[in-house]
């Protein structure tokens, strides 16, 4: 169910609790009422989805520094951070097209003030006669765009900073992963150059996600053991015939991108 409040949709929130072990978050509870100011900055994020793919539902951090949280324990002082505040936004689809958006305001509002911090796009390949019958489970893969100076909750590698409005254009490829000899668990992986890739704006008002799947070119794995045994490592065959093996625990992305023809 979706609200409308100042004209810009506010969605049911999945809010994010951090707990610590031995912690005691700050009281009065925190006013998490989001209230966007009528005519205030937004930012339309816009996902092409392939039709083999299914995106998730785009993850909204706002933070304040207003409303903080307090921790306490006895290993550390008392130290504060600035409060948090997430929403799971639904993409809705452009007509007939294969995009996906929701524009959202970079001032949350509120008794807070929430400001916007960060948001994560997810996607995964269905599961469907295309790859096996037998995938048990599916991995996806996404991107993580950052607007102010706070860390996601999902740290990474490096962050590539954008300035103006952008696209996220990027190769895509299905790996099957057996995870030792024998086994059932087999997982379908949505597999890029890195599991999220981050990038950090300031100023853009559209920001595109156009992941370039390829589903004709397929890496499998196999662990060739039952069990972990010192000196195996998995194995990947590749569509073009070769087979490799090591222990980065991840298929050779170079080696993809080689036989896109």
């Amino acid at each position: 169910m979706k609200y409308l409040i100042n004209k810009y949709p506010i969605f049911i929130f999945g809010i994010a609790a951090l707990f610590l072990t031995g912690c005691n978050i700050l009281k009065p509870k925190i006013d998490r009422t989001l209230s966007p100011p009528e005519n205030g900055r937004t930012v339309k994020i816009t996902v092409d989805v392939p039709n083999i793919a299914e995106l998730s539902p785009m993850k909204v951090m706002y933070r304040s520094n207003l409303c903080r949280k307090t921790y306490n324990n006895n290993e550390v002082p008392t130290y504060t951070v600035s409060g948090f505040n997430s929403e799971m936004v639904l993409l809705e689809k452009e007509g007939h097209s294969s995009l996906y958006s929701a524009e959202i305001p970079y001032r949350g509002g509120g008794k807070c003030d929430w400001q916007l911090s960060n948001i994560t796009l997810r996607m995964t390949l269905k599961i469907n006669d295309h790859f096996s019958k037998d995938i048990t489970g599916v991995v996806g893969t996404g991107v993580i765009i950052i607007f102010d100076n706070n860390q996601p909750q999902r740290v990474g590698k490096k962050t590539i900073n954008k300035k103006d409005d952008f696209y996220i254009i990027a190769d895509y490829f299905p790996w099957i992963d057996i995870p030792f000899k024998n086994d059932k668990n087999i997982s379908l992986w949505l597999y890029g150059e890195e599991l999220y890739l981050y990038y950090k704006s300031r100023d853009a008002q559209q920001i595109t996600w156009k992941p370039i799947i390829h589903p004709n070119i397929v890496v499998y794995s196999e662990y060739p053991a039952e069990r972990k045994t010192e000196g195996v490592s998995t194995i990947y065959s590749y569509p073009d015939g070769t087979k490799s093996s090591n222990r980065d625990g991840k298929p050779d992305y170079k080696k993809l991108l080689s036989l896109i023809k």
